[in-house]
């Protein structure tokens, strides 16, 4: 072969991989764009909820007449995880606590531990709107999340453990 034969065969090599780097890095970009602009997503209805709580934490606390029996419970957190996409089996546990007063209150407080796993956070986010019930007073709070490798979808996953709180109007008897 001559040598600008070489030459061009070696300036068409290098064209090709410059080529093929170029599409490489471009999809890479994209894939880190479509990254970025669903964690914004996330973030936005994250920040929307988190004024939601502030807002409500100054206003008037609602509670229940009556004392929300644990499979009322168990349904409502069913309900809740099939609202928000998060499959049944998910759901490693939800545990309710016997009620206890508030001080000398004519309020008590049940509290009920949940936890899910290998769940999105906006999965998380969506569960959470869905099991409040403001109106009845059931509020979630002391929200735990724990990191997990990621989805086969390339997805964050999270462990998370949340309180659901419920407050129920029961004044003291005087006996």
């Amino acid at each position: 072969m001559k040598p600008t034969s070489y030459r061009a065969a070696a300036m068409s090599v290098a064209t090709l991989l410059a080529l093929s780097t170029m599409a490489a890095s471009y999809r890479w970009m994209a894939l880190g764009r479509a990254t970025a602009e669903q964690s914004f997503e996330v973030y936005q209805e994250c920040d929307r909820i988190a004024r939601e709580l502030i807002a409500l934490r100054s206003g008037t606390r609602v509670a229940s007449l009556e004392l929300e029996p644990p499979d009322r419970i168990l349904a409502r957190v069913t309900v809740a995880a099939k609202n928000s996409g998060v499959d049944g089996s998910l759901i490693q546990s939800v545990d309710p606590e016997p009620p206890t007063r508030v001080g000398r209150s004519a309020y008590q407080q049940r509290v009920t531990r949940i936890s899910l796993q290998n769940v999105t956070l906006l999965q998380v986010v969506q569960f959470i709107e869905s099991l409040e019930s403001i109106s009845e007073g059931l509020t979630a709070r002391d929200l735990q999340l724990t990191t997990r490798p990621r989805g086969d979808d390339g997805s964050e996953r999270w462990d998370s453990r949340l309180v659901l709180t419920q407050w129920i109007y029961s004044p003291i008897s005087e006996s």
